[in-house]
């Protein structure tokens, strides 16, 4: 996802964009992850290399996902987010 500048147009692109913006809210929200700039490679790279020197902080991060998945990506939760994001593709 962080290193895709992708082919998509119109509203696969708009769909896209807005997976990508709840993601980086997500990982940043629930400190289960780290965030770079998709067309940044370094970034990518030094981010990548910060966590392979860090386990800690890996197991800190895995932990907060999971619990963060248990408590909001239930199927039902899900499918919501997902039909919200539709609808604002298509305009509803």
């Amino acid at each position: 996802m962080l290193g895709t500048t992708g082919g998509a147009f119109g509203a696969e692109r708009v769909a896209h964009r807005r997976y990508c913006a709840l993601a980086a809210r997500d990982a940043a929200r629930g400190k289960c992850g780290v965030t770079v700039s998709a067309d940044d490679a370094v970034a990518l790279a030094n981010a990548i290399e910060r966590l392979c020197d860090d386990a800690p902080a890996c197991a800190r991060m895995g932990a907060h996902a999971r619990a963060m998945f248990e408590a909001e990506f239930t199927q039902a939760i899900a499918m919501g987010k997902w039909r919200g994001v539709l609808e604002e593709v298509r305009g509803k």
